[in-house]
């Protein structure tokens, strides 16, 4: 789902007073999401689904209006590693390392030597 490219400043939708157009475009694409699942003969469950949160976690990372950032507590994980003692430690260190990389400028350059 693609997220408005603007907030717009906050202006209105025309003829809908208190609704900013970037919520209005938000939900047209969530109803054209959920009329494709539907064509395709796909069930969701009410009771169980949740829209239209700021942001929302999958899979270690905390995606948002901003962008997206690594989830907490596995950045500790990684700050608070113990030292590597031989390879297969620091290949298992550089494996936790693996979901930072896109924060990390020339990670490849950076590590290459470690493996």
């Amino acid at each position: 789902m693609k997220d408005p490219k603007s907030r717009y400043e906050e202006e209105e939708v025309e003829g809908l007073p208190a609704v900013p157009t970037f919520v209005m475009e938000h939900l047209q694409s969530l109803n054209n999401i959920l009329a494709n699942m539907e064509r395709a003969g796909a069930t969701i469950s009410g009771e169980i689904s949740d829209w239209c949160w700021q942001g929302v976690q999958i899979v270690e990372y905390v995606w948002g209006d901003a962008g997206r950032w690594p989830e907490g507590s596995k950045g500790n994980k990684v700050c608070n590693c113990p030292w590597c003692e031989n390879r297969t430690k620091c290949r298992a260190f550089l494996g936790r390392c693996t979901l930072y990389q896109i924060w990390i400028a020339e990670y490849a350059i950076v590590v290459g030597p470690l493996f």
